[in-house]
């Protein structure tokens, strides 16, 4: 639409600590980017062990392309082990801009981030940014995780958000 790409997609909600979607298969296999999150009141947040399988589990799903928002800090997280299976899996991570905002409700997102960011870094596993807009001014605003992304240096090869056509064939090449 007016040179701008939009892919069929959706951010499916993890239901439980096994890493259950609220979609079913039959609509994920049908979608080209699918992003699993946890959010309350789909789910309470659990134990960091149980946030952790709930993630790892999740992007287990083949039709799952990203994991979304995962430095929430209501939901802990083992980094390491989140990070290892998105990379064994190939998969990516989105860095939500929405949670590094001053207002927002997921306060302490910025340091997790980091610290997941520069994991994703050191272990060359491909990352998105995501505006997760709630706002129509909003759409494609990434300043504060690109602002993350310089002060880490990360490479813009693993920012795969900057340009569709590598996203796009990460997403249909195995990568995801």
């Amino acid at each position: 639409i007016d040179g701008i790409e939009i892919l069929k997609g959706a951010e499916a909600n993890i239901l439980n600590f096994d890493g259950e979607l609220d979609l079913p298969d039959t609509i994920l296999q049908e979608l080209e980017l699918v992003i699993a999150s946890l959010h309350l009141p789909c789910i309470k947040p659990g134990s960091r062990r149980d946030n952790t399988q709930a993630l790892i589990r999740a992007v287990s799903n083949p039709f799952v392309h990203v994991l979304g928002h995962t430095g929430n800090p209501l939901y802990p997280i083992e980094i390491v082990e989140v990070v290892k299976a998105v990379k064994e899996h190939r998969k990516l991570i989105e860095i939500n801009n929405s949670s590094l905002q001053p207002h927002s409700f997921r306060k302490g997102s910025r340091e997790n981030c980091l610290k997941i960011l520069e994991l994703c870094r050191d272990m060359e596993v491909p990352v998105v940014l995501g505006s997760d807009a709630h706002v129509a001014w909003d759409v494609g605003n990434f300043n504060k995780a690109e602002n993350l992304l310089n002060t880490l240096a990360v490479p813009e090869h693993l920012v795969l958000s900057t340009n569709a056509e590598h996203l796009k064939k990460y997403l249909t090449s195995g990568g995801a």
